[in-house]
């Protein structure tokens, strides 16, 4: 529910949605004409003692069965990690392909696999990001989708990005992080005013399982690349870091 900031002025909305305390709503009611509930169609009433007793009751009830709506979205996405589906978004170098309800897996996109083997190799061969970034706009390749706001183009972070997946290096990770709202990212990040947010979670608690490497490691295509034998995952190419030369 929104709420005016200007004397004089009704707003209408649905007060399950409100995350605000009862004393805030109270402040928040000198500066408006009004507050409605569209899901009863009736005025909220703030004045007397049974009105704020019940808004107040349906404020947490409603923040108890959202909480429960995470803690099971929370699980079915666990278990779909658990099973080897996809549960996020689209990743460079890979489609995302439905193979039934509920169920996604990635398919290597050959053009797109071959820039991030390219930055592999280059990265072995010890190029350093603002050169492979600057190969990658001149050759016109494919790249990324900019973040929004950013211009597009292959870019030093974009390089270090690629470079720091552990999906390209056979790994997938799952549960580094969790969304967390209101309460509970208020105990994470005090003072905080954002609704919602990541937060780091344990590491005793990450899925981990391994898939094919992008970069075919055992061709020894990227030199820098290779397993180590008491290491659980590929390690990480070093890429030398460009800068000014000092004067």
């Amino acid at each position: 529910m929104t709420l005016a900031t200007a004397v004089g002025v009704e707003r209408r909305g649905d007060v399950d949605e409100v995350n605000a305390g009862i004393g805030q709503l109270c402040q928040l009611l000198q500066v408006v004409a009004a507050v409605w509930d569209y899901s009863t169609g009736q005025c909220v009433d703030l004045d007397s003692m049974v009105g704020r007793i019940t808004t107040n009751l349906r404020v947490e009830f409603a923040e108890e069965f959202r909480e429960k709506v995470r803690k099971h979205t929370r699980a079915a996405l666990r278990e779909k990690a658990e099973a080897g589906y996809v549960t996020g978004g689209l990743v460079f170098g890979y489609d995302n392909v439905r193979i039934g309800k509920g169920q996604v897996q990635r398919q290597i996109n050959p053009a797109e696999a071959a820039v991030v083997r390219d930055i592999y190799e280059r990265a072995a061969a010890g190029d350093g990001a603002r050169s492979i970034a600057r190969a990658l706009n001149a050759a016109g390749v494919p790249k990324p989708r900019a973040q929004q706001g950013r211009r597009d183009g292959s870019s030093m972070s974009t390089v270090r990005a690629v470079l720091e997946r552990p999906l390209y290096r056979g790994v997938v990770v799952y549960g580094r992080t969790a969304k967390a709202y209101d309460r509970e990212l208020r105990r994470v990040r005090p003072g905080t005013q954002r609704e919602k947010g990541q937060i780091p979670r344990p590491e005793e608690t990450w899925l981990r399982h391994e898939v094919p490497a992008l970069p075919d490691y055992r061709r020894g295509a990227c030199g820098a690349g290779r397993r180590a034998a008491d290491r659980s995952a590929h390690p990480l190419p070093r890429i030398r870091r460009e800068g000014r030369a000092r004067s």
